[in-house]
């Protein structure tokens, strides 16, 4: 089975920070990115994170699964 791989430009994609929670639970200038932006017409997409690679999914009920 061979695997195929997408680059993603990511010029295209907003990043907008998120809006401050509490500080006990989340670090006060975090990224966010909007799921549709990274997948496009697409239900899954490859993360390459320090050598290894993951995959991220969309499921039918618009659930996200990462796997390694």
């Amino acid at each position: 089975m061979s695997q195929s791989s997408t680059a993603v430009n990511t010029s295209s994609i907003n990043l907008t920070e998120a809006p401050a929670q509490t500080a006990a639970t989340v670090p006060r200038h975090v990224n966010r990115v909007d799921s549709a932006q990274l997948f496009g017409a697409h239900d899954e997409l490859q993360i390459l994170h320090q050598g290894e690679i993951y995959r991220l999914r969309r499921t039918r009920s618009a659930k996200l699964i990462l796997t390694k």
